[in-house]
């Protein structure tokens, strides 16, 4: 009798230890998905709405992780440093697969997922897209690419997603809520100040080709242009915060109007080359109508030059160079004064690399702090999870600072770097005694 008693406690606390262990977890799912929304109070409302669709189940969750784990590792050049770095080693995607595990439907596992892949702080583009509406792209309508994005069934799950995603997120239309281009004049210098390279490509036709949509720049653009005369000693643009956008804007609408002879600047990345990123890079390479940018593979084995890090393996890598042809388009702007850029630790994708284009030409003097990175990068790819269809995006390439150092780990080093002062009063200050001639 009493060595049952004995068991029949030790199966009671193992019983009481397994259900902390489960509330615990509970919790914590719980935890990650309230840091992501925005309206709590239809966070039941989004739950039963999940239940009228077919839920995944536990096993169709973890073979989709499964899948994102196995091809990140093959395609991701980043997949060691972020394990190592922002994941513990290993640790955090154990703890995530439990987790996985006790999510009660698929809006808990979206959440889950996204938490997981946005603790690598989205390093080289590797975060999971929310949106998959239509974006000015570079791949053919007859590829892989967009066959895979058009999948009947890809889209109807994202469809499902984006109602549910409604009723507890901020109704968000990409292109409805883009920061306003804000400008100002002062006595000698001009300020402009651009939070995006996004741009309402929705009220453009869709059929124009990538490079024609940049035939119509914004009309704050135009106004700023109409008065920004040789008046001005200088111009202030300010892309602090501006997470970027599109590769052309910068380009078509900054440094084109701005210009009376053609620049052009090249850089150099590695591309990790495979038949899942071929499928990508491939594609993009058959359908480049952008004459403005050039790729260019360069035959050597020899990586000497680029700064090593652990965790990152490039022996699969070919080197590709980037190359940029930049024409004038005369708009009837008259300024001839001196360029400066303010840039900081958000500026980031096509921002980074338009700040790197204007500093690598001279273009303009660029002031501030390191940027984010990531601007030397072949259009993000897409891994398509099978069951959820969940769609991550992941860049395949290497960008090379001029110092062989990573564009993606370490951002660009501005040509003037600011410890603690305020880029936009440290200019306004030299700007108004003319320190600079």
């Amino acid at each position: 009798m009493k060595k049952l008693k004995i068991i029949l406690t030790i199966m009671m606390i193992g019983s009481l230890l397994y259900l902390v262990r489960i509330l615990a977890i509970r919790s914590e799912i719980s935890n990650i998905v309230t840091s992501q929304i925005h309206v709590k109070d239809n966070l039941e409302e989004a739950y039963k709405k999940c239940n009228l669709y077919t839920n995944l189940s536990t096993k169709e969750k973890l073979d989709d992780f499964n899948e994102l784990l196995i091809r990140l590792e093959k395609n991701y050049i980043y997949y060691d440093y972020v394990k190592e770095k922002y994941w513990d080693r290993g640790k955090v995607i154990q703890q995530t697969k439990n987790l996985i595990k006790y999510t009660r439907n698929d809006l808990e596992f979206y959440y889950v997922l996204n938490d997981f892949i946005n603790r690598t702080e989205n390093l080289a583009h590797l975060y999971l897209n929310t949106n998959i509406e239509f974006f000015p792209t570079a791949y053919s309508n007859e590829s892989k690419i967009v066959q895979l994005l058009e999948n009947a069934s890809v889209k109807e799950k994202y469809k499902t997603l984006e109602e549910i995603l409604n009723l507890v997120e901020l109704k968000y239309d990409i292109f409805s809520h883009i920061p306003k281009i804000t400008y100002e004049y002062f006595s000698n210098t001009a300020y402009l100040k651009i939070p995006t390279f996004l741009e309402d490509y929705s009220k453009k036709e869709i059929s124009q080709s990538y490079k024609e949509l940049y035939n119509q720049m914004p009309v704050e653009l135009e106004e700023f242009y109409k008065n920004l005369t040789d008046k001005y000693k200088y111009l202030v643009i300010d892309l602090r915060n501006n997470p970027g956008g599109f590769q052309l804007f910068g380009i078509e609408y900054l440094i084109a109007p701005l210009i009376k002879n053609p620049l052009k600047c090249e850089f150099k990345l590695l591309y990790n080359e495979n038949e899942y990123n071929d499928i990508f890079f491939n594609s993009l390479m058959e359908y480049n109508d952008n004459n403005t940018i050039e790729y260019n593979e360069e035959h050597t084995t020899d990586f000497n030059f680029i700064k090593h890090y652990d965790n990152i393996k490039l022996n699969n890598c070919k080197l590709i160079k980037e190359v940029y042809h930049i024409q004038p388009k005369d708009i009837g702007v008259t300024f001839k004064g001196k360029i400066f850029i303010l840039c900081n630790d958000k500026c980031y994708s096509g921002c980074d690399n338009f700040i790197n284009i204007c500093k690598q030409t001279h273009f303009a003097t660029i002031i501030g702090n390191r940027t984010k990175g990531d601007g030397f990068c072949i259009s993000p790819f897409k891994i398509i999870l099978n069951n959820s269809g969940l769609i991550v995006d992941y860049t395949a390439t290497f960008g090379i600072n001029d110092d062989g150092s990573s564009n993606a780990i370490e951002g660009t080093r501005p040509d003037i770097e600011l410890k603690d002062e305020d880029a936009l009063t440290y200019i306004m200050e030299k700007t108004s005694s003319e320190l600079y001639k």
